[in-house]
């Protein structure tokens, strides 16, 4: 049960890299043939996943997330991350302000013979749109 916990662990730690490097081969590399990723009350498959992946990264280029905390229990890991960059390019609109911007989410994964079955994700993106100023921040 410990190898399994940590073959989990590695393969989660190696899906994190995509958004430090761009490489979305990772993507295919583990994702389970039945890969659903599950945001707010969306859910897509990985050709969605990696289309989105790429506007992002032109947005942020020097994106760089960073692993806070793992947890893992039976199939499943649970991530709390932290992504910084610096707005170079147009995203959601909002054309390239130069700013800095950092912030958080939580995922978890479910995975089934080292591959990634399920990604549930959340992030603090409205944190994202105030630093960038394409909303007001409040209080």
């Amino acid at each position: 049960m410990a190898d399994q916990l940590e073959k989990n662990n590695a393969a989660v730690r190696r899906w994190n890299e995509v958004p430090n490097t761009g490489n979305t081969a990772i993507y295919d590399e583990l994702a389970a043939a039945s890969y659903a990723f599950r945001y707010g009350t969306s859910t897509s498959g990985i050709k969605e996943l990696k289309a989105g992946s790429g506007p992002f990264r032109e947005a942020f280029p020097d994106l760089q997330l960073t692993l806070d905390e793992m947890v893992a229990e039976g199939d499943k890991v649970s991530v709390r991350w932290t992504l910084r960059g610096t707005h170079k390019g147009p995203i959601l609109g909002v054309a390239a302000t130069g700013k800095r911007v950092t912030f958080t989410g939580m995922s978890l994964y479910r995975l089934t013979g080292g591959k990634i079955v399920e990604d549930w994700a959340v992030a603090d993106y409205l944190g994202m749109l105030q630093q960038i100023g394409a909303v007001r921040q409040f209080g």
